[in-house]
Formats: C-alpha cells, sequence, structure tokens
C-alpha cells in the first residue's frame, strides 16, 4: 500500500486499528525505495538500497503523521496554505 491518497491513509488507520485490537501482529508493505512493517506498537522502516539508515517510530507518530499528511490533503490548493503537526519532541 502506498500512503500518498486520502484512501491510502484511511486503508492504513484501519490497519493500525486492527493491530491495536490485536487483530492483526504484523502488516508489512512497501514503496519504491522501502519496505515498512506495522506493529501494534511501533513501525519500523527499510530501506532497499542503503541509501538512508533503517528507522523506526512509534505507532502513535506514525498515526499522527499520517493523521497531518490527511489534514493536508483536505486544504485548499493555496500556496499560502500552511499545517504544522508535532509528531515527537525532537
Amino acid at each position: 500500500m502506498f500512503i500518498i491518497s486520502d484512501k491510502g491513509i484511511n486503508e492504513s488507520l484501519k490497519i493500525i486499528d486492527k493491530l491495536e485490537k490485536g487483530i492483526l501482529t504484523c502488516y508489512e508493505a512497501g514503496t519504491e525505495t522501502m519496505d515498512y512493517y506495522m506493529y501494534k506498537n511501533k513501525v519500523d522502516f527499510i530501506d532497499w538500497f542503503g541509501d538512508y539508515d533503517d528507522w523506526s517510530c512509534t505507532i502513535e507518530e506514525f498515526t499522527r503523521a499520517l493523521l497531518g499528511k490527511k489534514k493536508f490533503l483536505e486544504m485548499p490548493r493555496d500556496i499560502n496554505s500552511y499545517l504544522e503537526i508535532e509528531i515527537n519532541d525532537l
């Protein structure tokens, strides 16, 4: 699943709900350059080509990022549109 559209985001949120309820233990997906593995508590990102270090975040951070992307997609298309989402304390 490629999370770029509202539909993809909604599907990802449904998968996260299934992970949190214990219906799924892991969900694997990928893009053109990486795989990612969603678990109940975290998401692991694995770069295929070694251009970036493998990385992980909490499922809460990933969910916040998805919800932020969803809000961004709902915003009017305007050069002055602005959205800031706090994902973690970095």
